[in-house]
């Protein structure tokens, strides 16, 4: 994990196919082709190459969700904690700061609703950690969290 990339090495697994990889060790670089080969377990069922690709870029487009959500939590953190620390009359901005975090942070009590981030999470979950074909109801949920999250709070 590094600055430039914080969400960590939990990106979408690569479709069957050929590919390049490029290896970095300070001034060395090396360049070696890499094939993905498919699971037969998984064309045995049925899944074709499309469906893993449509799955993939359902995959990233949830990944960047997730992260842009990251983003804005760590964003709403931040500003409660200056605007809590500071005196004046910021506390009718906090207090919709404070309501912000209500539609994105779960709050960690047992059996509490999820909030935004938490559903955009599971979605990311849900279609990542097999190979199948995206099934509507999860590009449908995307879709929706993907609306909240533009507009700051649940419909």
């Amino acid at each position: 994990m590094n600055n430039a990339r914080p969400e960590g090495p939990n990106g979408p697994v690569a479709v069957p196919g050929k590919y390049t990889v490029r290896m970095t060790a300070g001034s060395w670089s090396a360049t070696q082709p890499l094939t993905v080969a498919e699971d037969p377990r998984v064309s045995k069922d049925g899944v074709t190459i499309t469906d893993l690709r449509e799955q993939y870029d359902h995959n990233i487009r949830v990944r960047d969700l997730v992260s842009d959500a990251n983003r804005a939590v760590a964003r709403v953190r931040a500003a409660q904690a200056k605007l809590r620390d500071s005196s004046g009359g910021a506390g009718d901005t906090l207090t919709k700061l404070n309501e912000l975090a209500s539609h994105l942070i779960t709050p960690s009590i047992r059996y509490s609703k999820p909030e935004l981030l938490t559903q955009i999470t599971y979605l990311y979950t849900l279609t990542n950690s097999t190979d199948q074909k995206v099934g509507r109801d999860a590009i449908e949920d995307t879709t929706c969290c993907a609306r909240n999250s533009t507009r700051g709070s649940p419909s």
